[in-house]
């Protein structure tokens, strides 16, 4: 099969092996950085280091851990391998899935699923009981339903990052150039790696994950379906875990609690809770 060429100028005689190796190497790389350095649990590192005291409490810690997970995922993650992928393949963000590309297959195909995870998740047996130890990544999601909407909001994002880099820059990007079942077999072990250490049953269903949402993605020439299914999946998540009281820490309570009582300036303080009482209803 004959694939384009996309090389810039400087790698063209080079053939298409470089660029893929250059991307390929490169959302490893910055897979691995995320891994360490981008998840809720570094957190603390990154608030001792550069952070006000105000947020190194353990309070603070829960509430915004998983902010800073969904921030990292978009930096560390997306944003690098997007330019890398535009620089050395100069493939455009609608070659990489940023597009809604086939939409009635799309939506014929992700719709039901993302609506069906609602009552099973819901309904069905009780989540894994290290689910639930993890979800939701941050303590004020089980305070209002204001709170919880306000925290889908930036775990959107984070499944944006997710997506368009595992299904986007590699599956639909790498796939180009590499293959369908390489760039596949690279995007799933890439996300099932990032799962180790967490409950077993969310490793497999990312293994398992891996492919489906690939073969969506090709299928539509876009990362939005696939997205659309992924975050349906762990909102639903979330709300059966709180459902279910799962790891539910007495004495969590908002960000702007956590902040005022760790000692945040006065108006400062007032206005985050005004915030959190507007938005909490």
């Amino acid at each position: 099969m004959n694939r384009q060429s996309t090389s810039p100028p400087w790698l063209r005689g080079a053939g298409p092996a470089v660029p893929a190796f250059l991307v390929g190497f490169g959302a490893i790389f910055f897979s691995t950085v995320y891994y360490y350095h981008g998840r809720k649990a570094e957190f603390g590192a990154f608030a001792r280091a550069l952070l006000p005291g105000s947020f190194q409490s353990t309070e603070a810690m829960a509430a915004w851990g998983g902010v800073f997970q969904c921030g990292a995922a978009l930096l560390l993650l997306l944003l690098p391998s997007l330019l890398l992928a535009r620089f050395v393949t100069k493939l455009d963000l609608a070659s990489l899935g940023m597009r809604v590309g086939e939409w009635k297959w799309g939506l014929a195909v992700s719709v039901p699923p993302a609506v069906l995870v609602f009552p099973l998740f819901w309904f069905g047996q009780q989540p894994e009981a290290g689910l639930c130890e993890v979800y939701p990544l941050v303590s004020f999601a089980r305070e209002s339903t204001g709170s919880f909407l306000l925290w889908a909001t930036c775990y959107l994002v984070y499944y944006i990052a997710w997506e368009g880099l595992f299904r986007g820059v590699i599956q639909l990007g790498l796939g180009k150039q590499l293959g369908l079942v390489p760039a596949m077999l690279l995007q799933t072990a890439l996300t099932t790696l990032l799962h180790a250490g967490g409950p077993e049953l969310e490793t497999l269903a990312a293994l398992v994950a891996g492919p489906v949402l690939g073969l969506i993605a090709v299928r539509t020439g876009s990362v939005f379906y696939p997205l659309l299914i992924h975050f349906a999946a762990g909102v639903a998540t979330d709300l059966s875990c709180i459902r279910l009281g799962g790891a539910m820490v007495d004495g969590l309570r908002s960000p702007a609690v956590a902040l005022c009582e760790g000692g945040w300036s006065m108006v400062g303080c007032e206005v985050a809770d005004a915030v959190a009482r507007l938005v909490g209803g």
